[in-house]
């Protein structure tokens, strides 16, 4: 690139004598150089301002989003869930085990309720009769079976307690047997509190084949539910409550439930054979001798 230099003569005339002046190579491309740096530096500001205006434009966007977000079914939802674990949290927090020691002392105490009202009013004897025997005629069947519907429901409650520690202790963890095995123990225990209910609304002397359905589910399908929980207990050494000592206790527990079950069983039958079934068994009866029925 070069450049004319004019030389304007006092009259303000051009002097044609006077040669051009021109820039050596180096000038010439340190020129070239400001040039386009100048030209560059436009570029950038002109990219620098679309950036902040695309910026700005993503902000505002983002801003409605969040607007129509906050009003969204799934973000409902959400928050729906977050408050359900809150209000699971502060019911009893870390008291769960209240629960259980709740269901340990109410059940035997809902039995000698109906037991003394039924001793009392002469319905049954005062040795050991049958637990349906003491709640099946009025009035005590009516404490029976309100009794035995609260306890049904603190069973649910436990089964539900148990349920909720595993699924949160292995969330996350590629453990399927377990959690397949959960879901069976929860079915299970949820038969078993409905079975109890059953046999406290349906009594034997009303509804013998209703009542008899529901003791094999209290009995039998909770004998299932026990070891189902105990042979999970040895799987699981990170849930609280499953040391070796507590898993032993818990088979001494389902071998003695099985026992108890199959001997009521037998007892039962042999009951029946020797005599009509009787709420008040007499000394002088054949079926009282030998008492079976104490088993």
């Amino acid at each position: 690139m070069s450049l004319n230099l004019i030389e304007i003569g006092p009259g303000g005339t051009d002097t044609d004598d006077v040669p051009p002046l021109s820039l050596s190579e180096g000038e010439q491309g340190e020129s070239e150089e400001d040039d386009a740096l100048l030209f560059t530096g436009d570029n950038v500001g002109d990219q620098g301002g679309e950036e902040e205006t695309a910026i700005s434009l993503l902000s505002e966007e983002e801003g409605r989003e969040t607007e129509v977000d906050e009003y969204s079914p799934l973000l409902r939802k959400e928050r729906n869930q977050d408050q359900h674990k809150q209000r699971d949290i502060m019911i009893l927090g870390d008291r769960l085990h209240v629960v259980t020691v709740i269901t340990a002392i109410y059940v035997p105490v809902s039995f000698i309720i109906t037991y003394s009202i039924a001793v009392a009013n002469d319905h049954v004897e005062a040795g050991f009769p049958y637990i349906s025997d003491t709640g099946t005629l009025p009035p005590e069947s009516c404490i029976f079976g309100q009794l035995l519907n609260f306890g049904a429901l603190i069973a649910a409650w436990n089964v539900y307690i148990r349920y909720k520690q595993i699924r949160a202790t292995y969330a996350g963890v590629n453990r399927p047997g377990i959690l397949r095995a959960n879901t069976v123990g929860f079915i299970l225990g949820l038969l078993t509190a409905t079975g109890v209910s059953i046999v406290g609304n349906f009594q034997e002397t009303n509804v013998i084949a209703v009542h008899i359905l529901g003791a094999f589910m209290a009995f039998g399908i909770g004998a299932l539910y026990c070891f189902v929980q105990t042979g999970m207990s040895f799987k699981m050494p990170e849930v609280p409550g499953s040391t070796l000592f507590i898993n032993k206790v818990r088979i001494l527990l389902c071998v003695l439930d099985v026992m108890f079950f199959i001997s009521m069983l037998v007892a039962t039958y042999l009951a029946g054979v020797q005599n009509e079934h009787d709420l008040k068994w007499e000394p002088h009866e054949p079926a009282f001798q030998g008492r079976p029925h104490l088993v």
